[in-house]
């Protein structure tokens, strides 16, 4: 059976997203390459992955896109400036500013609460980084707030918050 996968705020060739973020690595080449690891180690080949923008600084950076496993899917983020066929030319099949997803809006930014209150339970989002919201309505899926840095499924979000999406 193939999967769903989230995960934002890659930041490909950012070397100060190391401080900022307080990212364990000692340059931006060792954190690009392990990112892009832990990206195939949980999402194989037929897998869809939605990528929730700010994927790369640089559009060289893009070229990391290339190596990771899934049918890749781009919500654009605020730091996403290329030409829509930079993104095409690495593998993303989708790009969009947000879209609804089964029973979630997905978005870069957190989005206003008006925006899910007829439409659908959760807005899956990144943006935030190592920051988070109080509300469970809003999941937080920036590389900075997932175990190592790997993308997190569908099916495991759904359990997080299976209480109250059961509402």
């Amino acid at each position: 059976m193939n999967n769903t996968y989230f995960a934002g705020d890659h930041h490909f060739g950012h070397a100060n997203i190391l401080t900022f973020c307080n990212r364990p690595f000692d340059t931006i080449e060792e954190h690009n390459e392990y990112l892009v690891e832990q990206h195939n180690k949980v999402v194989g080949k037929k897998d869809t992955v939605w990528f929730l923008g700010d994927v790369a600084f640089g559009k060289d950076n893009l070229k990391y896109i290339l190596r990771m496993n899934g049918l890749k899917r781009l919500v654009l983020g605020n730091h996403d400036r290329y030409t829509t066929q930079s993104y095409i030319n690495v593998g993303f099949t989708k790009i969009l500013g947000m879209v609804f997803h089964s029973e979630f809006l997905l978005s870069h930014m957190p989005c206003h609460p008006n925006q899910m209150e007829y439409r659908c339970k959760a807005n899956i989002h990144g943006h935030m980084h190592e920051k988070t919201m109080q509300d469970p309505k809003y999941i937080n899926v920036s590389v900075d707030q997932l175990p190592n840095y790997a993308p997190i499924s569908l099916v495991e979000i759904r359990s997080k918050i299976k209480i109250y999406l059961d509402k």
